[in-house]
């Protein structure tokens, strides 16, 4: 009965060493996976960046300086007023 008892305490710390082979081979999978899948983070909002190109800069810098108005740029010129007043009198 003790050669029996002795067998089954051998293979409890048999066990115990594999339970704590298994478990050290689990953290260190865990550690290996957590560097190559990291958590992922909430989601930020987007920032874009435009980098302006020299005509870019020198266009804005044109639009910035002028000082006319929308009305005056889609205002109608003379030529623009005698067509219509033509085309409206060919109309009627």
């Amino acid at each position: 009965m003790d050669r029996a008892l002795e067998g089954l305490e051998r293979d409890e710390r048999a066990l115990e060493k594999i339970a704590d082979a298994l478990n050290r081979l689990a953290n260190v999978a865990q550690a290996f996976y957590a560097a190559l899948y990291p958590e992922k983070r909430s989601v930020r909002e987007a920032t874009l960046t435009v980098v302006r190109t020299p005509q870019q800069a020198d266009l804005e810098e044109t639009i910035q300086g002028s000082e006319s108005t929308l009305e005056q740029w889609t205002d109608l010129g003379p030529r623009e007023k005698a067509f219509i007043e033509k085309r409206d009198a060919k109309k009627s």
